[in-house]
């Protein structure tokens, strides 16, 4: 039984430490009519940057 509890909590601890992990840095993003959009891009691993970009104009996150 502790073996199992064990093993839920550092799944659970896993989980919350990749959860929060934001790496903000400034950048731009290109728009299809060639407008450049500056503001700040979460930079995360690069498989995770391959499917989502996370991008932050005056403080609001956008996806």
């Amino acid at each position: 039984m502790k073996r199992v509890v064990l093993h839920f909590l550092l799944i659970l601890n896993i989980g919350i430490m990749s959860a929060q992990t934001q790496n903000y840095l400034p950048g731009y993003v290109i728009t299809l009519e060639h407008d450049t959009l500056r503001g700040k891009i979460n930079f995360k691993t690069d498989e995770q940057n391959a499917k989502v970009c996370y991008f932050r104009a005056n403080d609001i996150s956008v996806h």
